[in-house]
């Protein structure tokens, strides 16, 4: 004895209503993915610190915890690519970088090891850029240890640097305690070992361990420009586009729905 549903409502259901809630699910996910690593980064490890120590079985297990859920929040960061949502991430994480470096998607490793990451004004990081501070490997087994003893691991912790207007190449590989001086650059597929110090204005092509394929850049002057203005432009872009994706994909199954209640009718 109700009122029957008109094409109008069923068209107004499978074009708004239900590709709404299912934008607002996502977006409320993604919010919660990210908030989750940033909280377990924070509570369940804190900060890194330079150097190398001692770590326990339970430490361990926190930090695969931790790295899970980075992992994780690395993926909805992967839509947000080069715009200044992954520097809020970064620097939630412990990042010491600066607003205008606005990276390409990078590896969950990068945004789990934060904190011992330093980029400095206008750096550019291409597509498929690494960053590996950390190192895990099992600690000697002392030589009177009684058959109880159980191993611990060995993590080192070391920063990675990149100065002012420096550059890495696609697939360059920078390990902790490497760096890049101001204006220095990578190549394609450049492996940056630990304690390579890339000098200023200069380029490292390949994986040379004593920079002999080392070449000097040319020196240009630039004027300083506003980056907040292009930032917002380009987030804007990437949640337009993330928003309109999830839009689109919605409609063939709440059409479906909407079917299904009509011919239930």
């Amino acid at each position: 004895g109700g009122r029957q549903p008109t094409l109008s409502s069923d068209l107004g259901l499978v074009v708004v209503v239900l590709p709404a809630i299912l934008v607002l699910s996502t977006l409320l996910y993604d919010m919660f993915v990210v908030l989750a690593a940033i909280g377990a980064k924070w509570v369940l490890l804190g900060r890194f610190q330079e150097g190398s120590y001692s770590v326990s079985h339970l430490y361990l297990f926190f930090f695969e915890v931790s790295l899970l859920l980075t992992t994780a929040a690395a993926g909805v960061m992967k839509d947000c690519s080069q715009t200044i949502a992954n520097t809020f991430f970064m620097k939630a994480m412990g990042g010491d970088v600066a607003w205008s470096w606005m990276p390409s998607p990078l590896n969950p490793v990068a945004y789990f090891c934060a904190d011992l990451i330093s980029i400095e004004s206008d750096v550019f990081t291409s597509s498929r850029v690494t960053f590996n501070c950390i190192t895990l490997e099992p600690s000697p087994r002392p030589e009177k240890a009684s058959t109880a003893w159980q191993a611990r691991w060995k993590m080192t912790c070391r920063r990675i640097h990149m100065k002012e207007r420096s550059f890495a190449g696609p697939w360059t590989l920078l390990t902790g305690g490497s760096s890049l001086g101001q204006g220095a650059a990578t190549m394609d597929q450049t492996y940056v070992p630990a304690g390579m110090a890339i000098p200023a204005w200069r380029t490292m092509m390949g994986t040379s361990f004593d920079g002999r394929f080392v070449v000097k850049r040319k020196q240009q002057a630039r004027l300083p420009h506003g980056i907040f203005p292009y930032a917002s432009a380009l987030l804007i872009n990437a949640f337009a586009g993330r928003f309109l994706r999830i839009w689109t994909m919605a409609l063939p199954f709440t059409a479906i729905l909407a079917m299904c209640q009509s011919w239930g009718a």
